[in-house]
């Protein structure tokens, strides 16, 4: 049926479900709950005016509670009212599982969110992005604490700018870990007829590995080190200033458990070069890239500096009937 706001709603709640069932041309979200322990599984989701589902929970100081899982479900051409930051799935909190979902035919981003250990997993993010610029089709930013997230057996197809920029840049890509997110993995996925399959913008910890760039018309991973340069005022961390992400994870108490024994990279992270994407490993992929490079604009060798890994990287554009070859 229709509504004016939400189909459903809910807060503070405690191991409730939503199985099945159709929502369309809702005024705002499909599905927006909160609380621990929840499942979205099956349902079909299309034609509101914000996100399909908004789902929250958890306590991130303690690292617990949250859990909650949206599997199965079928999203398409919502976004009609709020083109923009209303995505598939909107996620915020603690060990939240995206599993098995397909998402399409949207103006923005399939996922957005914030939080801690989440898995997102088998989703499928088809014809995303196409009126947008600086977006991913999976978004997250700007922490060092907000990390722990898998994603892996994904595949991310067509996600790219259709219709134009009267103004700007067009820059969009598949995965976008903004603004020094750090400490995610991105294992086994695969990028088809993508602009750009991953960027990590000036972050730390993160493991690229066995994930197949096979069509990539721009470059394959974007790497920069925004930390020093023109975001400094993020992460610098000194007598005289103190810088968001450092006052974060020092309100996380990261020095002490639960954030000293399940993330114990963030012991170093305020004297080990803070502001540069340290401990990168890009390991194992296999690549064909249109037009440029697979790793844009730092080099190999920049990457070890960070004290990264950058090895067993694969160009297959050879295998690949018709695809081109990687300029050299």
């Amino acid at each position: 049926g229709m509504a004016r706001r939400h189909g459903v709603f809910g807060v503070g709640l405690r191991s409730c479900q939503v199985l099945g069932g159709s929502l369309t041309g809702l005024g705002q979200h499909g599905i927006w709950v909160d609380g621990d322990g929840l499942t979205v599984s099956g349902a079909q989701v299309s034609q509101c005016g914000g996100s399909a589902v908004a789902i929250s929970g958890g306590d991130l100081q303690h690292l617990t509670g949250g859990g909650n899982r949206v599997e199965g479900c079928e999203i398409s051409r919502n976004a009609r009212t709020t083109r923009c930051y209303t995505p598939g799935i909107h996620w915020l909190g603690m060990g939240h599982q995206l599993v098995g979902n397909t998402i399409r035919d949207q103006p923005h981003s399939g996922m957005i969110g914030a939080g801690n250990d989440g898995v997102f997993q088998d989703n499928h993010f088809l014809r995303l992005l196409y009126e947008v610029s600086d977006s991913g089709a999976w978004d997250s930013d700007r922490s060092w604490t907000r990390r722990g997230h898998t994603l892996s057996n994904n595949t991310f197809e067509s996600c790219k700018n259709t219709v134009g920029m009267t103004l700007g840049y067009l820059h969009v890509v598949a995965i976008y870990f903004d603004d020094m997110l750090s400490g995610n993995q991105v294992v086994n996925n695969t990028f088809l007829d993508v602009e750009v399959a991953i960027l990590i913008g000036g972050g730390r910890d993160t493991l690229i590995a066995n994930n197949r760039f096979l069509d990539v018309h721009r470059w394959g991973i974007i790497i920069d080190n925004r930390g020093s340069t023109w975001d400094a005022y993020l992460c610098e961390y000194n007598s005289t200033f103190v810088g968001r992400l450092p006052q974060e994870i020092i309100a996380m108490h990261y020095e002490r458990p639960p954030y000293s024994t399940k993330y114990p990279n963030l012991a170093v992270t305020l004297y080990k070069h803070p502001c540069l994407p340290w401990g990168l490993s890009i390991v194992r992929n296999t690549y064909c890239v249109h037009d440029d490079k697979f790793l844009h604009p730092v080099s190999e060798a920049s990457v070890a500096k960070w004290g990264g890994v950058f090895e067993a990287n694969v160009n297959v554009c050879s295998s690949l009937p018709g695809a081109p070859r990687e300029p050299s």
